[in-house]
């Protein structure tokens, strides 16, 4: 079968959230993650949800993490995720947070000690140290070894520049000049790159992957230098064993690297043909064909210099295991973009918005951050929406429902 292009809202449910940390428990039921690390779960795809009940861990309530929620059924029938525990640190003036795997043996309810992965890190944001983040999907390969991606971000804090000192991104909504509306991403000083953790005794112990994943060198440089940032990845398990990770970037790509070593070593990252912004996609696996599915941001160079860069949230099909990919689908547009399934494919070169982008349309709306979750047949698509109301910006958590079946001619 191939994928279907359409503009067509092919959607069989649209509607909100708890949040947007929401993963499969089996092949019927979805579970979130909501404020303060509460849970729910849903039997119907997450149109409603059951009553809340308090994730505990030690006896206590489990404190917020930094983790993003992705929660993993285990080969051995466990839930894992992920958690961060962050602190001041004993001696230096900068907090440190440490990494630890947590499994539940009741569904989500309550959740081990957990079992340290990597050593305390530097973690302070507003001295721009971001030196170790554990991002996008748990993933069990075939061979038991679990997998966790993860990247790095070093940033400049330089007085004036953002996000230090103000964003220079700029427009007008609803009549209200305001800024940071737009990525303004590239006017700052960052640099990231992506590596893994891997486990192979069911994240009792830990070892990291060899080097890190960096998007160099640029085409634009001459092809002998020159950094793109590379960060917040996510995995999928190829069907002849080597290991896919799929990165944000900012060079109006997706970029990709393969492991043949279940993650301990990988390729120079690539550009795929997935025109993007500057924002994470995820990774997932259709249950009815077995074909893997990408959700993201499509963006042409004109859609980010606009400032559009999460305007359009595309989903599409790959039946040869990630060599190419099907016509993309949109699944939400912002006004004052044009209703295309698949934008010109951008050259790989740095790209930013504009710094006056004039005025914005009423509708103008951000559909960004998605990720995936397969029950019933179902693809579950949730994102970050914002949408402005007087000028001010409002944020919700989206959910689309849609059959596997329509992805397809």
């Amino acid at each position: 079968m191939e994928p279907l292009g359409t503009t067509t809202d092919l959607a069989e449910y649209r509607g909100y959230a708890p949040s947007t940390l929401v993963s499969e428990l089996d092949d019927d039921r979805l579970i979130v993650i909501a404020d303060g690390m509460t849970g729910s779960v849903s039997t119907d795809c997450g149109r409603t949800w059951d009553p809340t009940f308090q994730m505990m861990q030690d006896g206590a309530p489990m404190e917020p993490s930094l983790n993003k929620g992705h929660i993993l059924r285990l080969q051995d029938g466990r839930l894992a995720t992920v958690y961060s525990r962050q602190e001041d640190h004993p001696t230096a003036g900068y907090k440190s947070k440490t990494w630890y795997f947590v499994t539940s043996d009741d569904e989500g309810r309550t959740w081990s000690s957990g079992n340290q992965i990597d050593i305390p890190a530097m973690y302070d944001l507003d001295k721009g140290f971001f030196v170790n983040f554990i991002w996008g999907n748990l993933l069990q390969l075939r061979t038991g070894r679990i997998v966790v991606p993860a990247y790095w971000e070093i940033a400049g804090r330089h007085p004036g520049m953002p996000p230090a000192g103000d964003d220079p991104v700029a427009a007008t909504i609803q009549g209200v000049r305001r800024t940071r509306i737009a990525d303004g991403h590239l006017y700052e000083a960052a640099m990231g790159g992506c590596y893994n953790y891997y486990s192979d005794d069911s994240g009792a112990t830990w070892n990291i992957c060899t080097g890190s994943m960096m998007v160099w060198p640029l085409p634009s440089e001459g092809g002998i230098g020159g950094f793109g940032v590379c960060w917040e990845p996510v995995l999928a398990e190829l069907k002849d064993g080597r290991v896919l990770m799929f990165h944000r970037t900012n060079v109006g790509r997706l970029y990709q690297s393969f492991s043949s070593d279940g993650g301990a070593s990988w390729t120079l990252p690539e550009a795929t043909g997935l025109a993007s912004g500057d924002v994470p996609c995820w990774l997932g696996r259709l249950r009815t064909t077995g074909d893997l599915v990408v959700v993201w941001n499509q963006s042409s160079k004109e859609d980010i210099e606009r400032g559009y860069s999460r305007g359009r949230l595309s989903i599409a099909v790959s039946t040869d295991e990630a060599a190419t990919w099907g016509t993309p689908i949109t699944l939400e547009l912002s006004g004052g973009l044009g209703d295309v399934d698949q934008v010109e494919l951008p050259p790989v070169a740095h790209v930013r918005a504009k710094e006056d982008l004039g005025t914005l349309p009423d509708n103008f709306t951000r559909s960004h951050y998605p990720r995936m979750s397969f029950v019933q047949g179902n693809v579950v698509v949730t994102f970050q929406y914002d949408v402005w109301v007087n000028g001010t910006m409002r944020r919700d958590s989206g959910l689309l429902v849609l059959p596997e079946a329509v992805l397809y001619g």
